[in-house]
């Protein structure tokens, strides 16, 4: 048997609520030349049972069930299993609203063969009911050129590079050449994954098709454990790329530190949502890498720079937090 052209990977933990709207809206594609991998992450709801009953009635379908470890251990579990020739992750509370939505992937591959292909997202506030295309206007043109170095400037500096894995379609032989997995036991683990594809690769391509729904909720606070991942997650980021930026020219590598400048900005927001007895721990863990804001050539990201100069972490962190959820 042929390997399928997509290798689709849903790391599942307890979406018993959403799990069948999102893997109907796989099975339910025109294009059928995919496998879709369910990978149960211990789940205590129905979710696994779920997960069998899609595989024991469509061929296309496995089940993989695993003990507790994290959406990261699952992924890439997934990508263990995984035979094809292109890989998609689509989280198990989301789906997507086209059915032609792999025939249009499939029809770019075949005139592109590019590394990754992008595709749009639409961000839907469950708590509203707002449904907003966060990711439809790429310059397909600028693209075209296969000018890799034009392809990643274009993204950074227009604030497009995905913030994680479920945006895009990955050529399954770029991942297996750079050996290249989600690192586990951290949160902000995408930052990482992305940069390392799209840093690695030779050719990108986009369509603008926003099929991927992003159910988004506004809870403001997380748990503590939750949010000492995501700052280690952001430092482990930070510490391996600002090294790493040396290696490309000079405009990708100001790219990538611009980045890494508002990655560390995107964690003094978590730090801000924390109770008062981790930010001690967690400002201690984001002081040594404070210099990296004076590389942001973004305005909020300079912004931020300023606040913390005048007014420290702590007030800095709080008003930071304010603002967004003022504004969102």
């Amino acid at each position: 048997m042929s390997s399928p052209e997509f290798s689709i990977i849903v790391p599942v933990y307890n979406a018993q609520e959403y799990l069948d709207e999102c893997v109907r809206s796989v099975l339910s594609q025109s294009y059928t030349d995919f496998e879709l991998l369910l990978v149960d992450d211990g789940s205590v709801d129905d979710s696994p049972a779920m997960c069998d009953r899609f595989s024991s009635s469509d061929s296309r379908v496995k089940a993989i069930h695993t003990k507790n470890g994290g959406a990261s251990k699952a992924r890439n579990t997934g990508l263990d299993y995984a035979s094809g020739e292109y890989i998609i992750f689509l989280d198990s509370d989301d789906y997507w609203d086209n059915k032609d939505a792999l025939h249009i992937l499939s029809e770019n591959i075949s005139e592109n063969h590019s590394d990754i292909l992008m595709f749009g997202c639409t961000d839907w506030n469950t708590v509203t009911g707002e449904k907003k295309i966060t990711r439809c206007d790429y310059d397909l043109e600028l693209l075209a050129q296969n000018d890799i170095e034009k392809s990643l400037h274009y993204l950074f500096s227009n604030k497009l590079l995905p913030g994680g894995p479920t945006v895009f379609a990955v050529k399954s032989s770029l991942i297996n050449k750079i050996n290249l997995r989600f690192k586990e036991g951290i949160q902000a683990e995408d930052y990482d994954w992305v940069l390392s594809l799209f840093g690695n690769c030779s050719s990108i391509s986009a369509v603008n098709e926003p099929f991927y729904i992003y159910r988004k909720g506004q809870g403001s606070t997380v748990s503590s454990g939750a949010s000492m991942k995501l700052i280690n997650g952001t430092v482990y980021t930070i510490d391996k790329w600002e090294n790493l930026a040396d290696t490309y020219s000079d405009v990708i590598r100001a790219d990538i530190l611009n980045y890494l400048a508002f990655i560390y900005s995107t964690g003094i927001i978590i730090i801000g949502r924390m109770s008062k007895a981790d930010k001690n721990s967690a400002i201690e863990k984001m002081k040594p890498f404070k210099h990296i804001l004076s590389c942001g050539y973004w305005k909020k990201v300079r912004l931020v720079k300023y606040f913390l100069k005048l007014f420290g972490f702590r007030i800095t962190a709080g008003a930071v937090n304010l603002a967004r959820n003022a504004l969102n």
